[in-house]
């Protein structure tokens, strides 16, 4: 690769680095950081919404869904584009989230169901992302890896290393500090 491919992939890191431990200014409580100081507005949290949808893992999906299926669901993915606009931007569910003050969803789940559901969800939840999390870093590592072009396996100190598992930690170091820095914000 020449140096402006990799300026295409070290400016956006440096953007986000940037952007997480500036953030840490406006960090004051518990409440800035779980629920960005709960004054965020329906616009916030839609725009909020569709950022997580911008990942690896689902730039990955998508290419893979298109590769099997071909180009049929995108048109099931238009018509589904101005539906989530629409119901992010009147706030269906996360706008009433907010509005309870519930710092997170399962504060919300105990305010407005009970205590016994809120444990069942709890651990419904922590089950689901525990699976889903032992495998998108894998994912994500495998894909730097063949965008960039960085070898198999790489020599240190004599020894024989999986390129796979170094772009892994390196990946998940990346999204502990921009998560612990900014928090929601």
């Amino acid at each position: 690769m020449t140096w402006y491919n990799w300026l295409i992939v070290v400016l956006p890191f440096a953007g986000v680095l940037y952007m997480a431990f500036h953030m840490r200014k406006y960090i004051r409580g518990v409440p800035d950081f779980l629920a960005g100081g709960r004054i965020c507005g329906r616009y916030l949290l839609s725009v909020g919404g569709m950022e997580s949808a911008l990942s690896v893992m689902a730039l990955v999906s998508y290419i893979e869904v298109h590769y099997r299926t071909g180009f049929s669901t995108g048109f099931w993915s238009g018509l589904m584009t101005p539906i989530s606009v629409v119901l992010s931007l009147t706030g269906f569910c996360t706008y009433r989230l907010r509005e309870t003050k519930a710092m997170s969803m399962g504060q919300f789940l105990e305010l407005r169901y009970s205590r016994s559901f809120r444990l069942f969800c709890a651990i419904l939840r922590t089950s689901v992302e525990m699976m889903t999390n032992t495998i998108v870093p894998a994912i994500s590592a495998r894909f730097f890896i063949y965008l960039l072009g960085i070898p198999h396996y790489t020599e240190i100190f004599g020894f024989k290393i999986q390129t796979l598992a170094l772009v892994i930690l390196g990946v998940l170091i990346l999204a502990m500090t921009i998560l612990l820095s900014g928090g929601s914000l």
